[in-house]
């Protein structure tokens, strides 16, 4: 298992930097499917963090990873 799985598991919430690398992709791809609304994020004044296994299940279910 990578080193980012394991971090995967171990943090329920990723900054979108973090995410972007997890899944392989840029922050631009990210910040896009936030904006489409696949990703669960949260969200206190500007600080911003993503639910990666909520995140990763809708992807799978719209077939973008």
């Amino acid at each position: 298992m990578s080193a980012i799985a394991n971090e995967a598991k171990a943090k329920p919430y990723m900054t979108m930097e973090e995410l972007a690398e997890y899944f392989g992709v840029c922050t631009k791809t990210i910040a896009n499917w936030k904006r489409d609304g696949l990703l669960v994020y949260i969200q206190i004044r500007r600080v911003l963090r993503f639910n990666v296994a909520a995140g990763e299940e809708s992807l799978r279910e719209n077939q973008l990873i």
